[in-house]
């Protein structure tokens, strides 16, 4: 079953999904764009709005949700200014995560991080054997 648009029935199949599944912890979104509706509003507004929604759903149920987006190709001296779209997506979330390689073909990458609860951190990565193992930690 495909999963319907944010503003159209996902936060009930959500509820649904948890009377099933009782002992979920975590949720991944996979990607935002393919959840939202088009709208000409607001779009600060609109980002807000549905990151609350998301947000409000993982507060009730006391569970992480992911939610995958995509950044900007745009070079920003703050690396969560590249985020797609207005502030209003990383100003609701309790925590954001940017995962940025220098290109393509790099098996290193950086994850930045930073939330209400979540002290910013640099985490330099490496992928090996299809899994990411911690290089370094800045605070």
């Amino acid at each position: 079953m495909a999963s319907c648009k944010l503003s159209d029935g996902l936060m009930v199949q959500l509820e649904d999904y948890l009377k099933v599944y009782l002992d979920s912890r975590l949720i991944v979104i996979d990607t935002l764009q393919k959840i939202r509706t088009a709208s000409k509003d607001n779009a600060y507004a609109n980002d807000y709005g549905d990151i609350s929604l998301i947000k409000d759903f993982a507060d009730r149920h006391s569970l992480s949700v992911v939610v995958v987006h995509h950044i900007r190709k745009q070079n920003d001296s703050d690396v969560f200014n590249k985020v797609s779209g207005t502030t209003g997506l990383t100003g609701s979330a309790d925590a954001t995560f940017v995962l940025e390689k220098e290109s393509r073909a790099s098996d290193t990458a950086k994850l930045f991080v930073t939330g209400r609860d979540t002290p910013y951190q640099e985490l330099t990565l490496r992928f090996r054997d299809c899994s990411w193992e911690l290089v370094e930690r800045k605070e």
